[in-house]
């Protein structure tokens, strides 16, 4: 795998598992299901802000 293909499929993983996390912290809570989607959509959102700030810097 190029190192290019193997940077990004890391850092949308780390998206993929913030809203996993997301969905859980909620899900523990007992929160409804809208909720547990919107902080599956909140907690995703900070990896797709760091993928954001890997494109700016770089």
């Amino acid at each position: 795998m190029p190192d290019q293909a193997a940077l990004w499929a890391a850092l949308w993983l780390g998206v993929v598992i913030l809203g996993v996390l997301g969905y859980s912290a909620f899900a523990l809570r007992r929160s409804s299901w809208p909720i547990r989607i919107f902080g599956c959509l909140g907690t995703a959102a900070f990896g797709v802000v760091m993928i954001v700030l890997k494109a700016v810097i770089h």
